[in-house]
């Protein structure tokens, strides 16, 4: 699943690099264009997920002072991001973030499993997008969201986290129905991909 999903995001972000170049080429020929007052809704997939940075370092020392070992399996994070361009270059919306994890006790000696235990992490994010590159098949933008998540892990009380996400660099490609990829410092994964739809 990991694999599949490592490929599908490489050849998004391949296929929507080489439209910006395309788009690059040709912008001086394509006008400026105004989204203002219209709608988007996009579904992503990314990862690396740096939710479970705190877990990552306690495994590490976990590690070095046990004879038992972890490890980490999860899927990549799921991301429903809304939007609506109040302003050409300006975007207000919220987005729903999911991310699962499980780590997998084992003894380091023998092999055999000992427990596991699961991590979740569901997040509601207040997002405000920048569009610094507007034009009527590409758009390119950096984004900041703020709000609060919900962390579960296997025996311990679900717990209410402060939230965060910067986008660094993100881009669309296409009108009605468009391709997006982003990079940057996320909380939710470095790196996005996933299809959206504006109206």
């Amino acid at each position: 699943l990991m694999n599949l999903t490592r490929r599908l995001i490489l050849s998004a972000a391949a296929l929507l690099l080489l439209a910006s170049s395309a788009f690059a080429t040709n912008g001086n020929s394509e006008k400026r264009y105004d989204w203002k007052g219209t709608h988007e809704l996009t579904f992503s997939v990314g990862g690396p997920a740096t939710t479970y940075i705190r877990d990552f370092i306690f495994l590490y020392n976990f590690n070095l002072h046990n004879t038992a070992d972890f490890k980490r399996t999860y899927i990549p994070s799921l991301m429903l991001d809304y939007g609506w361009n109040v302003e050409k270059w300006l975007s207000i919306g919220a987005g729903l973030y999911y991310n699962w994890a499980r780590d997998n006790i084992y003894d380091k000696t023998s092999g055999a499993t000992l427990e596991y235990k699961d991590c979740n992490s569901l997040a509601v994010l207040f997002n405000v997008r920048i569009y610094w590159l507007n034009r009527q098949n590409f758009r390119m933008y950096s984004s900041v969201g703020l709000g609060a998540g919900l962390y579960t892990h296997s025996g311990d009380r679900p717990q209410w986290i402060f939230d965060c996400d910067l986008r660094v660099f993100g881009m669309t490609v296409g009108q009605k129905l468009y391709g997006r990829f982003e990079v940057g410092v996320m909380l939710h994964g470095l790196v996005t991909a996933g299809i959206g739809y504006r109206f």
